[in-house]
């Protein structure tokens, strides 16, 4: 496997690998940072001009979804996250309840923060 079809796109090894060196040098930059950055390296953008961030960020889920690559967890800032089990039988044992409150992350000037 030299490429793969991802997104409408060809993902060649080198850019995948280009990804994973990204996330590994900045582990501290979140899902939208990547995606911001990844476009504009790329020069991601549609008829209008626009950055296609979203696509890019699309592009990364599917990436892990196929176990290519690892991807910063997901955080989203001020929102209670829980991984709930079925509780139809009413038995909550064994089953996690995490409640995630994450503190607001410092922006820099010209830094997006972490949305995704």
């Amino acid at each position: 496997m030299d490429e793969l079809r991802v997104q409408g796109r060809v993902v060649t090894l080198d850019e995948l690998d280009g990804i994973r060196g990204l996330i590994a040098a900045h582990p501290q930059w979140g899902r939208y940072h990547l995606s911001v950055h990844l476009a504009q390296q790329w020069n991601w953008r549609n008829g209008a001009g626009q950055l296609k961030d979203m696509a890019a960020r699309s592009l990364l889920l599917k990436l892990e979804r196929r176990g290519l690559l690892l991807l910063p967890i997901c955080v989203m800032l001020g929102q209670i996250v829980f991984r709930l089990g079925s509780y139809a039988d009413g038995d909550r044992s064994g089953h996690d309840i995490v409640i995630a409150q994450q503190k607001p992350h410092s922006r820099r000037r010209g830094t997006p923060g972490i949305r995704w």
